[in-house]
C-alpha cells in the first residue's frame, strides 16, 4: 500500500522508486527544504539529505538546528556519492596505467601515439605520469557516466585510436587484478537505518551514481527529488529532478535589470561598488548574499568588505597544494637529483617543516641568512660540491646533517622510509593541513606498500609523485570566528537564504564554468554516449539564474571589463538571455564603456609614502670619535644622489639579488681582478714581453680562481661567463706585452691606502680632514724617464673612455648637487662649449694622492685599462689633456661633495633620467620616483 501512495504522489522511472517533488521558488530553497523537513520531523533519523557542496550541509544543518531539528538527518554531499572519491582506488589506477605505459612500445600503439616521445622518454617516469593522469580520468569519466572503454570506442570515428586505448585499458585491468585493487563497494554506504534519501536542489548526477540510487529499491529505500522550482515546469527537469536541455532555450526575466546591472572597470571598483550600495540599502548582514561567481575576485571583495569593517569568510578555503607541507614534498623532489641542488635546500630552510630535518638548537632563520650570503657569492648548483669547500659552522653541519638523512631515506626500505619523512613533515606543519592530508596519504601509502610487495621498492621520487596526485583537490577551510557574511560560489547560493543577492563576477568561463578541453572527449562524442557536457553545464546554469532571480527580493549584478592583471573579462551568455529591444539594450550596456571607472585606470597612483628613517650621521667629523671613511665610489653615490647615498651609505639598504644564477658586473670585475692582481704580484711573469707566455699564465690563474670561488663543477652560466673573462684577458695578454716592450714596468698592484686592512700596512690619507680609503689596482713606473702612472682596470661591457666616465653635461632640472664650478668644455663635432659637472672623481682623486705621496709636481698619467665585451677595444685608454684646471676643478667638487655628507645634506633627490633609472639599485623601490615615494616634509 505505502509502494502505491509513493507511485500516486511521486513520478516513477521505469517502476524505480524515485519521485520528485516541486517547492515552487516564491522563497529561497533552504527555507523550503527545512519547512519540508520539520513537517517530517518524525522521520529525520531514517533519512540522508543529499546537497550540492559541503557549504550547503553546514547551511542546512545550522537552519535545522535553529528551527528545532534536533535528530537531524544525515547530510551527504552529492560528492560523496561518487567512487572517484576513493582515493587509494585513483591512485592505484594512476600508477597501473604509469606500470602498463613505461613498459609498452609507442610504436605498437600508433593510433594513440602518433609519433615518439622525445628522448625516449616513453621509457621514463615523466611521460608515463603525465600521460598516465589524463587517460586514468578518462577512464574515471566513462565510468562515471556507465560507459566502458571499449563501449566509447565502438561510437568513436577515431577507431585505430580507441582500439590502441582499449587495448592499453586491458592491460591495466590485469594489472589492477594482480595487484589485488581494493574492493569498492557496489552499492551506496549510507549508514544503518536509512528508509530516505532526498536529493535537495540537485542539479547534476552522474550515470553511476543513478545507478547506485536505482539500487537502493531492493532495500526498500525511497528517494525523492526535491526540485527548487514550480510544478508547472516539471517537463523542463528529467526524473532525477535535474534541469534538463530545455532550460538552454529558456529567456531570463530580469525585472527592473538596467537598476540591477553594473558594470565596471576592474574588481577594485567592483567590490567598492557592492560596499557602497550595501551601505546605501542599510542590509544587515543575514539580509544579504555574497555571491563571488569569478574566483579572481576574490582578494578585492575581502580587501573593499574589510576595509569597511566586514570580514568576509570564503567557504571554498584554500587548495592544500598552496600548503607548506605540499611546497616542501615538491622541493624535495627537487633535492633529489643526483647533485642534490642546493636552492632546493634554501627553499625548504624557508619552510618550517625543515626544522624537523636540522640539528637540535639549529636557528633556521640565521642558517637562511648565512646560506644567502654563501650563494650570492658563491653561486654554486650542487650541495655535494659545495659543503665540503663551506668553512666550519652551523650551516655547514646542517647541510651535512640533511644530506645523510637523505642518503637514509634512499637507501632505506623505499615507500616505508618515506612514510616517516612524511610523518615529520607533517608534525612540524599547519595542523589544520595535517588534518586534512593525513587519512588520504595514509591511503596511498598502503597501496604504494602493497604495489612494492608485488613489484619490489619504488623510486622514493615516484612515490611522492603519487602523495602529490593525492593532495590534488584537497582543501583546508578557513575560521569562521569573526566573520559576517561569506563569500558564497555559484553552486552554493541555491543555500542561501538572504532576500538581497550580489552577483559578483558574472563572467563567460565562470558562469556557465568553463569545461577544459579534453581532445579523447569532444563536445559532439559526449553527446553521442551520454556524458553531460558544456550544453548541460549551460543548462544548469540558466536553471541556477531563473531559481535565484524568482526567488529573492532582489539581485545585483556585478560584470568587470577587465581583471586585477589587466586581461579582458566577457561577460556572461546569461545575461544575454532576451530578445529584441530588450537583448538591444542589454548588449548597449554590457558592451559599452563601464558606468564605474576610476579617474585614471591605467595609471598606478601611490596611496602611501615611505618613511624615512632618521639615523646618526656616522660621517659626521667629530673629536675623539671614529668617523666612517669615504672612498672614491662613496664620492661618485654623492654626486649622482645625495638621497639615494643615503638610502645606499647610511641606512646599508641594498636590493637583494633572489635566485641569483650568474655572475654579476661586480663578481665578473672581481674574478678579472683577482687574476690580474696575481699577474702583477708575480715579479717574473709581469716582465714578460711575450703574450703568448702572459696569456697562458692568465689561463691557469683563471682556471684556479674559478674553482676556489665557484667549485671544481660550476654552472653552464658561470662557464660561459668565464670564457668571456678569459678571452678579455688574452686580448689583454698582447696589450700588456707591449706596453712592457716600451718600457712601461709594473710597481704596485691593489695599492692601499687608509686603515689598514686585512694585515696592510696603514698608509692614511685625508681630504678636507676626512679620512679617504681607496685602493689603486695597478702603478706603473717607466724604466727610463721614471715617469708614473696610475691605471684602473675596467671590464664593464662597453670600453669608455676616461673623460667620458668622469664628466658629463650639466642638466639643471636633475637636481644634482651643485659643489663647485661647472667646465666648459668643447664637445660634439662642432667643438661647441658645453657646461660639464664632475659624476666621478675616482682618477683625480688618484692624481692626487700620488703627487702628494710621491712628492712630485707633475701631475701622473692616469687612464684605465679597458676589458670590453668586444676584445677588438681591448686597450691602454690614458686621459689624454688632464691637466692643472681639471685637476683643481676634481679638488673642488671633492671638497665640496666632503662637506656636504658631513653636514648631511642628503634629503634633496636627484631626478634621474630614463638612461640611468635602469641601473638605479632603488628604482623598483620608487616606481614613481624617488620624490613621490618617500616623505620629504617630515624631514
Amino acid at each position: 500500500m505505502a509502494s502505491t501512495i509513493r507511485v500516486m504522489q511521486g513520478e516513477l522511472d521505469f517502476g524505480v522508486q524515485v519521485k520528485r517533488e516541486f517547492l515552487g521558488w516564491e522563497s529561497p530553497l533552504l527555507n523550503l527544504l527545512v519547512d519540508w523537513l520539520m513537517i517530517r520531523r518524525d522521520e529525520l533519523a531514517e533519512m540522508v539529505v543529499v546537497v550540492p557542496t559541503g557549504q550547503s550541509g553546514r547551511r542546512l544543518r545550522e537552519a535545522l538546528a535553529r528551527r528545532g531539528g534536533v535528530l537531524a538527518p544525515k547530510v551527504m554531499t552529492v560528492g560523496s556519492l561518487s567512487k572517484r572519491t576513493d582515493v587509494s582506488k585513483q591512485i592505484m589506477d594512476l600508477a597501473a596505467w604509469v606500470k602498463v605505459l613505461r613498459k609498452s612500445r609507442p610504436e605498437d600503439f600508433r593510433g594513440l601515439f602518433p609519433k615518439d616521445p622525445l628522448d625516449g622518454a616513453s621509457e621514463g617516469f615523466g611521460w608515463a605520469l603525465s600521460m598516465g593522469r589524463q587517460l586514468a580520468d578518462l577512464r574515471w569519466d566513462l565510468e562515471d557516466c556507465g560507459v566502458s572503454v571499449r563501449e566509447a570506442g565502438w561510437k568513436s570515428m577515431e577507431s585505430e585510436r580507441w582500439e590502441d586505448l582499449s587495448s592499453l585499458d586491458q592491460q591495466v585491468t590485469q594489472q589492477l587484478k594482480k595487484w589485488g585493487q581494493p574492493k569498492t563497494l557496489s552499492e551506496l554506504n549510507l549508514g544503518a537505518g536509512v528508509k530516505q534519501v532526498v536529493l535537495a536542489g540537485i542539479c547534476e548526477l552522474g550515470s553511476v551514481t543513478r545507478s547506485d540510487l536505482k539500487s537502493l529499491s531492493g532495500r526498500d529505500v525511497l528517494v525523492t527529488a526535491l526540485v527548487h522550482a514550480p510544478e508547472f515546469l516539471k517537463s523542463r527537469f528529467d526524473e532525477w529532478g535535474c534541469p534538463n536541455d530545455a532550460w538552454c532555450e529558456e529567456e531570463i526575466p530580469m525585472q527592473d535589470w538596467k537598476d540591477k546591472i553594473r558594470v565596471v572597470e576592474d574588481p577594485a571598483l567592483a567590490a567598492q561598488y557592492v560596499v557602497r550600495k550595501v551601505g546605501r540599502q542599510s542590509l544587515r548582514p543575514e539580509e544579504l548574499g555574497l555571491g563571488l561567481c569569478d574566483r579572481e575576485l576574490g582578494i578585492s571583495l575581502q580587501r573593499a568588505f574589510g576595509d569597511a569593517g566586514w570580514k568576509l569568510y570564503d567557504p571554498d578555503g584554500k587548495s592544500v597544494e598552496a600548503s607548506n607541507v605540499v611546497q616542501f614534498l615538491r622541493l624535495l623532489l627537487e633535492w633529489l637529483k643526483p647533485w642534490r641542488p642546493i636552492k632546493a635546500f634554501r627553499s625548504m630552510l624557508n619552510l618550517v617543516e625543515m626544522e624537523g630535518f636540522l640539528p637540535e638548537g639549529a636557528n633556521r632563520y640565521l642558517l637562511v641568512k648565512e646560506l644567502d650570503e654563501y650563494l650570492e657569492k658563491r653561486l654554486p648548483e650542487s650541495s655535494t660540491d659545495t659543503v665540503g669547500r663551506m668553512p666550519a659552522g652551523h650551516l655547514r653541519s646542517a647541510m651535512e646533517v640533511f644530506l645523510d638523512e637523505t642518503r637514509k631515506l634512499e637507501e632505506g626500505s623505499g615507500v616505508r622510509a618515506l612514510r616517516g619523512w612524511v610523518a615529520r613533515i607533517l608534525g612540524r606543519g599547519d595542523r589544520e593541513v595535517a588534518k586534512v592530508l593525513v587519512e588520504p596519504l595514509a591511503e596511498v601509502f598502503e597501496v604504494l606498500e602493497g604495489i612494492e610487495s608485488k613489484e619490489g621498492s619504488m623510486q622514493v621520487e615516484h612515490a611522492i609523485e603519487y602523495l602529490l596526485e593525492a593532495s590534488k583537490g584537497l582543501r583546508v577551510y578557513g575560521d569562521l570566528e569573526g566573520a559576517v557574511l561569506n563569500m558564497e560560489g555559484w553552486l552554493e547560493l541555491i543555500y542561501d537564504p538572504a532576500p538581497h543577492v550580489f552577483l559578483v563576477g558574472m563572467h563567460e568561463g565562470a558562469v556557465p564554468e568553463s569545461l577544459p578541453e579534453n581532445s579523447f572527449l569532444p563536445e559532439n562524442f559526449k553527446e553521442s554516449i551520454g556524458m553531460p557536457g558544456a550544453k548541460q553545464r549551460y543548462a544548469r546554469d540558466s536553471y541556477l539564474m531563473h531559481a535565484l532571480w524568482e526567488s529573492r527580493a532582489s539581485v545585483d549584478v556585478v560584470v568587470c571589463k577587465v581583471n586585477d592583471a589587466g586581461d579582458p573579462k566577457t561577460v556572461s551568455r546569461l545575461l544575454l538571455r532576451t530578445s529584441g529591444q530588450d537583448l538591444a539594450e542589454r548588449v548597449k550596456l554590457l558592451f559599452g564603456e563601464a558606468q564605474e571607472k576610476a579617474p585614471n585606470p591605467s595609471a598606478w597612483t601611490r596611496d602611501w609614502k615611505l618613511k624615512i628613517l632618521e639615523r646618526d650621521n656616522p660621517y659626521r667629523v667629530e673629536d675623539n670619535e671614529k668617523v666612517r671613511t669615504l672612498s672614491p665610489s662613496a664620492l661618485r653615490d654623492y654626486l649622482k644622489c645625495p638621497f639615494r647615498f643615503y638610502l645606499k651609505r647610511v641606512l646599508k639598504m641594498e636590493r637583494y639579488q633572489a635566485g641569483k644564477m650568474e655572475l654579476n658586473a661586480m663578481d665578473f670585475g672581481n674574478v678579472v681582478h683577482e687574476v690580474v692582481e696575481t699577474f702583477g704580484r708575480d715579479e717574473e711573469i709581469r716582465e714578460s714581453t711575450k703574450a703568448q707566455e702572459i696569456a697562458a699564465y692568465f689561463d691557469a690563474v683563471l682556471d684556479r680562481v674559478l674553482e676556489s670561488r665557484y667549485g671544481s663543477e660550476p654552472s653552464l652560466a658561470i662557464r660561459i661567463q668565464v670564457e668571456s673573462a678569459r678571452e678579455r684577458l688574452r686580448a689583454l695578454a698582447h696589450k700588456q706585452a707591449d706596453q712592457r716592450a716600451d718600457g712601461w714596468r709594473i710597481q704596485h698592484v691593489e695599492f692601499s691606502i687608509g686603515e689598514r686592512r686585512e694585515g696592510k700596512e696603514s698608509l692614511p690619507w685625508q681630504v678636507g680632514g676626512h679620512p679617504v680609503n681607496m685602493v689603486l689596482d695597478r702603478v706603473d713606473r717607466h724604466e727610463v724617464t721614471g715617469q708614473i702612472r696610475i691605471l684602473d682596470y675596467k671590464t664593464s661591457a662597453k670600453a669608455k673612455t676616461p673623460m667620458m666616465a668622469h664628466l658629463t653635461k650639466w642638466v639643471g632640472e636633475e637636481c644634482r648637487p651643485l659643489l663647485g664650478e661647472l667646465l666648459p668644455l668643447a664637445t660634439g663635432r662642432g667643438k661647441k662649449l658645453i657646461e660639464n659637472r664632475w659624476k666621478d672623481l675616482q682618477l683625480p682623486l688618484y692624481a692626487w694622492f700620488a703627487m702628494e705621496h710621491f712628492k712630485s709636481d707633475e701631475i701622473p698619467e692616469i687612464g684605465y685599462i679597458n676589458l670590453p665585451k668586444a676584445v677588438s677595444e681591448t686597450e691602454f685608454s690614458l686621459w689624454s689633456g688632464f691637466d692643472e684646471v681639471l685637476l683643481e676643478s676634481a679638488k673642488e667638487w671633492t671638497l665640496g661633495a666632503v662637506k656636504g655628507i658631513e653636514e648631511g645634506r642628503f634629503f634633496e633627490p636627484a631626478e634621474l633620467p630614463r638612461a640611468e633609472q635602469e641601473w638605479d639599485e632603488f628604482h623598483l623601490l620608487a616606481m614613481d620616483g624617488i620624490r613621490e615615494a618617500f616623505d620629504f616634509q617630515e624631514m
